[in-house]
């Protein structure tokens, strides 16, 4: 039995064990079936690495959908995979991101503006400069970034981060 049939067969009870999943949009189209409104909210991070071809599938089994990603990242690349295609037979794909296509319909969208990742100030300088023209507000990472983070320092981080995330957030449903 395939782990798509098995999970049919285990829908409902799937969704009670485990309401929240973490999957690729690949392993969505590859093993759950094909259902409206199966996930109240379907969220992409690291949007501007995700093919829209890619993200459709999961885009139609969620009620809503938030898509977070940085348009100055690198956007989608096949550069990486095998491909056996000769010269005759090469056709240049449409790699558009997710994030992309969400800016291009005019999706609403929000500019965070605070860096929380770097450690050292430094590491991140040069990118807001010369491609944020210094929007970002950088502060100490080391704030965040203790040796050894006990459960509480965890959570505490989590939850600050969540509301200094990745610089550009689009949100359609």
């Amino acid at each position: 039995m395939s782990l798509r049939t098995l999970f049919a067969n285990v829908s409902d009870l799937l969704q009670r064990i485990c309401p929240c999943m973490l999957m690729s949009p690949m392993s969505v189209a590859q093993f759950l079936e094909v259902k409206k409104d199966m996930f109240d909210l379907v969220i992409f991070d690291e949007a501007s690495q995700i093919p829209t071809n890619e993200a459709v599938g999961a885009i139609a089994r969620g009620k809503a959908v938030v898509i977070v990603g940085d348009t100055k990242q690198m956007p989608p690349t096949t550069f990486f995979t095998a491909n056996k295609t000769t010269e005759e037979e090469f056709e240049v794909d449409d790699l558009e991101s997710v994030l992309e296509d969400c800016q291009a319909l005019k999706m609403p969208s929000l500019l965070l503006s605070w860096h929380y990742r770097s450690k050292h100030e430094s590491l991140i300088s040069f990118s807001n400069n010369e491609y944020y023209e210094n929007d970002l507000v950088l502060y100490n990472g080391t704030l965040y970034f203790s040796a050894k983070p006990t459960a509480v320092q965890t959570i505490m981080k989590i939850e600050n981060v969540a509301s200094v995330s990745t610089p550009v957030i689009g949100s359609c449903s």
